[in-house]
């Protein structure tokens, strides 16, 4: 009657352990598997440096552009010279003043004409000293260039939209592979946190049972051996729910550092998958970047091309300086039509085009490399789904033979047939075909998550 009270207090004892663990366990905030991976879709370092070099790639296109469009310079000289060169030159009608003079003076009509002046304001005055090279020198020069043909300026703005192009794919490739990863460490914690639930309801009935088996030796009903046992086997599952505790706080670390948050949630169990159908692979976000890779080789390709070819430039010039003997006015303009063409390079833009065509070529083959291993990992991961399907039928299996076991021998406990360590050896069976049940719905549900990230 005693044994049988027991039984009793022991499923109160477990039904409150229930109730209460499920209410002061709850964690204060929760991560769902969309929530990890929106979180590290915006917040992981890789994706914010990603960012950076995308910024950083639209400045190419300006460069590009900056060689097709017109270009303004102006330059300003100023020079100091030792010394001001100037130049002299006498009056050239002194020598003829006498003869100037006696005409005037025998003419009235000249002599008496206000508009005529006399003779001496010719031959008296003297003309300045011309400069030839001003001490203070000074030349302010405007030019303005516009390339006519360049046959590298339209590839590279081509080339340039192609990069902006394959980096902003980058960081889709970026976003998948840590959304993979995500998912790979979300259900790892999925898996220590329902190991680390399964410990600690071990660990209530294990504490039930040894009150029971205390309660029975005080009663005088049950050994000194039995109730040790219990305890023995009660710490060892205190001990096994720590570690499950403790890998469980582990992974969740992980899990923040990954999304790049300042504090750690709770995970919850994912909507349950039964299968994914599967798509076209070369729209998945890293066999786009391999596409991408392909096109920006030949881009390059072009522009190695475009070297052969020669280039035209016109330039307008005008400068404005101080005015000198030899100087005119200060301000002179030009034109200028300049082709250029390197037709000889002894191999070098050749060996360029050559290796920019292999370099074609190789991201071809490996283009075709990834597409390969994609589909072939594709399908190991359908095989091996349908591997841990037999697993987990196998697993319930075990499961619904160990919970029956575990009725039958406490069912003889209690008519005194079986003993505690039948009883302790069924329960610790129930428990690990618990556990392997648990693993591998985790182990499936992550393969179908998996399987329909990689076909999505």
């Amino acid at each position: 009657m005693i044994i049988r009270s027991v039984s009793l207090f022991a499923l109160i004892q477990f039904v409150v352990f229930i109730v209460f663990s499920g209410s002061s366990d709850a964690q204060s905030c929760v991560w769902t598997l969309e929530d990890a991976q929106a979180l590290v879709a915006t917040q992981n370092y890789n994706v914010t440096s990603i960012d950076a070099v995308i910024e950083q790639s639209e400045l190419l296109e300006t460069r590009a552009m900056a060689t097709l469009l017109p270009s303004a310079n102006v330059t300003a000289v100023y020079t100091l010279h030792d010394e001001e060169i100037t130049f002299e030159m006498g009056n050239p009608y002194a020598p003829l003043a006498p003869y100037l003079d006696s005409v005037y003076a025998n003419d009235p009509a000249l002599s008496s004409n206000p508009e005529v002046a006399p003779p001496s304001a010719l031959t008296g005055s003297s003309s300045e000293p011309g400069i030839i090279q001003h001490r203070h020198d000074y030349r302010v020069i405007g030019t303005l260039s516009q390339v006519i043909f360049n046959g590298q300026a339209l590839p590279a703005l081509r080339l340039a939209r192609q990069t902006m192009t394959s980096v902003s794919q980058q960081r889709e490739t970026v976003i998948f592979q840590l959304e993979t990863a995500v998912q790979a460490l979300y259900f790892e914690a999925l898996l220590a946190r329902r190991r680390q639930e399964a410990a600690e309801q071990n660990v209530a009935l294990l504490r039930v049972a040894y009150e029971r088996a205390t309660i029975a030796f005080e009663e005088q009903v049950g050994l000194e051996f039995e109730a040790n046992r219990a305890r023995v086997a009660l710490a060892s599952a205190e001990r096994d729910a720590a570690n499950a505790e403790l890998g469980y706080s582990l992974v969740l670390e992980s899990l923040r550092l990954l999304v790049n948050e300042n504090s750690t949630c709770d995970v919850v169990d994912p909507p349950v998958l039964s299968g994914s159908s599967s798509s076209n692979l070369e729209e998945r976000a890293d066999m786009l970047s391999l596409q991408n890779t392909i096109r920006s080789s030949e881009r390059i390709l072009s522009v190695r091309e475009g070297a052969r070819l020669p280039t035209v430039l016109a330039q307008f010039q005008t400068t404005g300086s101080r005015a000198s003997e030899f100087g005119g006015d200060g301000v002179s303009w030009l034109v200028q039509l300049t082709a250029s063409w390197d037709f000889f390079t002894a191999g070098l833009v050749q060996s360029e085009i050559e290796s920019a065509s292999y370099d074609i070529e190789i991201a071809r083959i490996d283009y075709e490399n990834q597409l390969a291993q994609a589909q072939s990992e594709i399908t190991q991961l359908q095989q091996m789904i349908q591997t841990q399907q037999l697993q987990l039928q196998s697993a319930q299996e075990n499961m619904e033979l160990a919970e029956e076991n575990l009725a039958l021998t406490e069912i003889a406990y209690e008519e005194n047939v079986s003993s505690t360590l039948d009883v302790e050896t069924s329960r610790t069976q129930l428990y690990l075909t618990r556990l392997a049940v648990l693993e591998s719905e985790t182990y499936l549900q992550a393969s179908y998550y998996r399987l329909q990230h990689l076909t999505e």
